[in-house]
């Protein structure tokens, strides 16, 4: 096929030992296919503004989308693979089309470019030494790189990228077993990423000392966030109200921990947060674990560490209970 029939052709050139005879097992190139799918997918998530990736439930069906890649060629040279992404007018019936107005369809072609232009440039960035994630990037993407760089070890050394768009100059980059290892490191470590997050915002804590929050957000566990003196009093005005916060996250094994407010929106009109759930305080989705040692609350490991020894030797139970109930009597009216 010929790229002038391709929207973003990118081809996947793969080197080493393992495909020398132009050949790879099915296995193998269905593992790393298969990821490098979920990377793409997961970078669409976040550029259409979801928080993380690894949100719970399907793919939004915009973003699948919009950014599935489909097979075009398979060519000689070690083993090159060319992928695009798909037609738009394939995606659909005409009556379906009919359904959808221009701009929804447009928004759908942009957020599959910018995917796929995010995930090659980020390849050559992710290696570095940089504590900031790539475009489009969190732990997520982190995740499928890594299960797909497991070809490293079956006698592949490096996989190439070349993205051709329409206008701009190609978009190269190289996955090697260096960048493998810097993405292990990465996962391991906290990341800090920009995101914007929106939920109902509770439990604000003004005291002098330090200043936090806890926002709700309709899928997840409540996240705490912090905030500075500037921020006060627009946290304090969106006490029980629906907000969109923008600020920066720090995550482990894919999950955020903590939220720095740097902006804070409301998006509900009335004065309460009024058809939103309430979350209460003993909610089961709040983590105990974290509420304890966010308020320095120290666990009992053992049953007997909660027993107290001071019950007199010389007195029996069953006289203390007779002495109690004789106690109740004596508040009852007409108690003879």
């Amino acid at each position: 096929m010929s790229d002038e029939k391709l929207r973003m052709p990118l081809t996947i050139h793969l080197v080493g030992p393992a495909v020398e005879n132009h050949r790879l097992p099915l296995d193998q190139l269905t593992l790393f296919a298969g990821q490098l799918q979920v990377a793409v997918h997961r970078i669409g998530r976040i550029l259409s503004g979801e928080a993380f990736s690894l949100m719970p439930g399907p793919i939004p069906k915009d973003v699948k989308e919009a950014c599935t890649l489909e097979v075009v060629a398979i060519s000689p040279g070690s083993l090159s693979i060319v992928c695009d992404l798909p037609i738009e007018t394939a995606l659909r019936t005409p009556e379906q089309l009919s359904l959808f107005d221009e701009s929804s369809a447009e928004a759908r072609k942009a957020l599959g470019e910018k995917s796929l232009e995010a995930f090659v440039q980020g390849i050559s960035q992710v290696g570095e030494d940089s504590s900031q994630l790539p475009h489009g990037f969190d732990k997520g993407v982190l995740l499928a790189l890594r299960e797909g760089g497991k070809l490293f070890s079956l006698g592949i050394n490096a996989i190439d990228f070349e993205l051709k768009g329409k206008s701009s100059a190609p978009i190269r980059s190289t996955y090697t077993p260096k960048v493998y290892e810097r993405i292990i490191t990465r996962i391991q470590e906290p990341v800090i990423n920009k995101a914007g997050i929106e939920g109902l915002l509770l439990m604000g804590d003004f005291r002098d000392t330090s200043y936090a929050c806890r926002i709700h957000p309709g899928v997840g566990k409540p996240i705490r966030c912090t905030f500075g003196e500037e921020q006060k009093e627009a946290v304090l005005a969106a006490m029980t109200r629906r907000v969109k916060l923008v600020g920066e996250t720090v995550e482990v094994d894919h999950e955020i921990k903590s939220f720095r407010i740097e902006d804070i929106e409301i998006l509900d009109t009335e004065q309460f947060a009024g058809g939103q759930e309430f979350h209460p305080f003993f909610d089961n989705q709040i983590d105990l674990d974290v509420l304890a040692a966010e308020q320095v609350v120290p666990s009992a490991v053992k049953f007997d560490e909660l027993r107290a020894d001071f019950w007199p030797d010389d007195e029996k139970e069953d006289e203390f209970i007779d002495a109690v109930r004789s106690w109740r009597r004596e508040d009852l009216p007409n108690a003879s």
